[in-house]
């Protein structure tokens, strides 16, 4: 059982996220429940302490809305990749009407993100137990995603390389990065992907001081015809 005053700076991050209202909170504390008793099975996350699971799962993957809100529309394709025990995906879908794609190569926790979101009722989650690069070889997912993200599955510009196809001419990147690894990061996606404009949010802390976070984001550039 959380203090009042831990939730109250929840509600009020979650609420700079523009997200309101108690079916979220009812739908994210039914998540971690789920999750941290279903942890004692498997290994889904490394956080068992209910206080790091809001701010460090459930915060941390609402925190794309923070800048972001305008390009997750009803009508949006989301393709989170890596998301291993469903972050940022289910937050993702829980806070927006888009239609989130989870693509985790393991499948028996694909498996469990998608008799979860069964579980839940979150009927705008699908999860996808291929590798990026299987799925980016594929027809059918040729440009077909508006949004592409990954949060703490590796470095971006692997990311991209196997992910190329999918994003539409609109789409953009959106990574979610700890600012010591900005630098590096940000030389390496402009040398592998010049046609994209590749731009920082702003820093920012997540509660309690439990870390501070930063978004990249990359769109492509429109090439005008001569």
């Amino acid at each position: 059982m959380q203090d009042k005053d831990f939730m109250l700076d929840v509600k009020s991050f979650l609420s700079k996220c523009g997200i309101e209202g108690e079916e979220f909170f009812d739908k994210s504390q039914k998540l971690m429940r789920h999750i941290l008793e279903e942890n004692k099975k498997y290994n889904l996350t490394s956080i068992k302490d209910e206080r790091e699971f809001w701010i460090k799962h459930i915060c941390d993957s609402a925190s794309i809305f923070l800048f972001y809100r305008d390009l997750i529309r009803d009508d949006s394709e989301v393709c989170d990749i890596g998301s291993g025990a469903g972050f940022p995906a289910f937050i993702i879908a829980l806070g927006s009407k888009a239609r989130v794609h989870a693509v985790e190569s393991s499948q028996k926790k694909a498996a469990f993100i998608r008799n979860t979101a069964s579980i839940l009722g979150i009927r705008n989650l699908e999860a996808i137990s291929w590798r990026s690069e299987e799925i980016d070889r594929e027809p059918e997912f040729s440009g077909r995603y508006d949004i592409i993200t990954a949060r703490a599955v590796g470095k971006s510009e692997k990311i991209c390389a196997g992910s190329s196809n999918m994003i539409s001419k609109q789409g953009s990147y959106i990574f979610y990065k700890t600012p010591s690894s900005l630098e590096a990061e940000l030389a390496e996606l402009r040398s592998l992907k010049p046609n994209f404009k590749w731009q920082t949010s702003e820093q920012f802390d997540l509660p309690m001081e439990m870390g501070k976070r930063i978004f990249i984001q990359g769109c492509k550039i429109e090439r005008r015809q001569i």
